[in-house]
């Protein structure tokens, strides 16, 4: 390749190249002279016929190849920064309870390589009671009754089939789609408890999605010792709003922790 870079030897290959206009091709060969005397400054590009007349030179195609790479690539980008802010919002949480947040290490990466759902990444952080902000928690809450009443059919329509997640049963690997957490409804609990929101923080990652993290309080009854124990975890999730409706398509959950008991 060295060698190939040294002599400025490539060409453009089919049928990649094909619908690329020869103006073009010309631009991208002066600008790769290995000539110093032919390779084009930034001023002689900009005086090239396919930069300079481009809307009568440049080719109207629009390969769909192209676009297609344009949108997995924004798709990817996307991703990236709405699970960013999720576990970075999952780690400011911990640091309430904990002194040293929790590393994120490599599941972004991970996670990217796996799926691609299309998430804007221009956000903005709202802890007041907006609109969106108020649909958003009141979703959450609803999401986490159904779990607590084990009501598999409504907790399902709130998810995104393909759903992605961490949470310490998963033992760092991330779990894809809800076979997962459907086990866990099949198991039946005798034991009454309620599951509470708390310190809720969204952010709008624009008109269709939005993050939530927030402390989740767990309050249960010990039937055998006739006490009431609470339980603490940390947790964010993804929403993603398509055709009016909104789905969990991601969620972050750490370890719980028992918070007091009487």
């Amino acid at each position: 390749m060295y060698e190939q870079i040294v002599h400025g030897d490539y060409d453009y290959p089919s049928p990649e190249w094909d619908a690329v206009t020869s103006e073009a091709k010309h631009l991208i060969d002066s600008l790769l002279s290995v000539d110093p005397d032919k390779r084009f400054s930034a001023s002689d590009a900009l005086r090239h016929p396919w930069i300079a007349n481009r809307d009568r030179v440049a080719s109207k195609l629009h390969r769909q190849q192209t676009i297609d790479g344009l949108k997995k690539f924004n798709a990817r980008r996307k991703l990236k920064g709405a699970i960013l802010t999720t576990v970075l919002a999952t780690n400011s949480l911990t640091g309430i309870f904990t002194k040293k947040p929790k590393e994120p290490g490599d599941i972004i990466t991970d996670l990217i390589a796996e799926t691609t759902p299309s998430l804007p990444v221009s956000g903005s952080f709202t802890g007041e009671d907006t609109p969106e902000s108020a649909e958003i928690q009141h979703l959450t809450q609803q999401l986490l009754d159904y779990e607590v009443k084990r009501d598999w059919p409504n907790y399902s329509k709130l998810c995104h089939p393909g759903i992605t997640g961490f949470e310490p049963q998963g033992h760092g690997h991330m779990i894809k789609g809800l076979e997962f957490q459907r086990f866990y409804f099949e198991a039946t609990s005798t034991s009454p408890h309620k599951t509470l929101i708390m310190d809720p923080q969204v952010t709008m990652l624009g008109p269709d999605s939005a993050v939530i993290a927030y402390v989740r309080i767990c309050q249960k009854l010990d039937a055998a010792s006739n006490s009431i124990h609470s339980f603490h975890s940390n947790e964010s999730r993804v929403w993603q709003r398509a055709s009016g409706v909104w789905l969990n398509v991601h969620y972050h959950k750490s370890g719980i922790s028992k918070t007091s008991s009487s």
